[in-house]
């Protein structure tokens, strides 16, 4: 037997066969020599290879906590596919992006977009809540639904768009297009809502709540929750 330098060095490893691998480089480096590693004692038992259901449920079972065995989707029962193995939910990736849009676009999630704003903000979120919940906040809407007319309409609704209902007719709408430089009626997206939340709950602490005719409604002070509120203008592109 060699005599080794040194002891082992620990090893960590999420694979064994590395472990393996590393065991016997360390061992070498060492002083050990395969022999002292694995020395031959003798015939080797060989173990006897038997396949059966239960095993071969067990190594399935085993393999839902790891990667897939290959071939495994080949033998299972055809009436329970894989998700991979289905037809793609959406053929067209507009019909995705309208999807996950719709999702993002719910209330809760436009309200916590809301709430986080105004805490950006150090106004009060459930001012900000009331109000905007008394404009389109709550609605899958996301033109007015009022039916108008002539100037300040489009398509014979009122022309107000996104949670924030800006207004398009002379109104913050058209401030937040000058601004921006986004129109409106193409900013129905997760960029364009987000944008006019930030940009409403700015022109909120610098003109008050009565640009907003729900705040009338609530009979809200003009600067409700916005004593130590402060603009952030992050709807602003650099």
């Amino acid at each position: 037997m060699a005599q080794p330098t040194r002891g082992p060095r620990p090893i960590v490893s999420d694979s064994i066969t590395d472990t393996a691998a590393q065991s016997v480089l360390d061992g070498l480096d060492a002083g050990f020599t395969i022999d002292d590693m694995a020395p031959d004692n003798g015939p080797k038992i060989r173990g006897e290879a038997r396949f059966n259901q239960e095993g071969l449920d067990e190594i399935v079972n085993l393999s839902s906590k790891g990667g897939a065995i290959p071939g495994q989707s080949l033998v299972n029962d055809p009436s329970q596919p894989y998700p991979w193995e289905q037809p793609p939910e959406f053929a067209n990736p507009k019909d995705a992006l309208d999807y996950m849009t719709g999702l993002i676009f719910q209330p809760e999630a436009m309200k916590e977009i809301v709430v986080r704003e105004a805490k950006l903000r150090n106004m009060d979120p459930t001012v900000a809540v009331k109000v905007f919940g008394g404009e389109a906040l709550n609605s899958s809407s996301y033109q007015s639904d009022i039916p108008r007319e002539g100037k300040g309409s489009l398509n014979n609704r009122e022309a107000s768009f996104g949670p924030t209902q800006l207004y398009t007719g002379g109104g913050l709408g058209n401030t937040y297009e000058k601004m921006t430089g986004r129109y409106l009626t193409d900013d129905n997206n997760p960029v364009g809502i987000t944008k006019q939340i930030q940009f409403a709950l700015d022109m909120a602490i610098k003109g008050g709540w009565h640009q907003w005719s729900a705040a009338k409604k609530l009979n809200l002070n003009k600067r409700a929750g916005l004593s130590n509120a402060k603009q952030v203008n992050n709807w602003r592109d650099e």
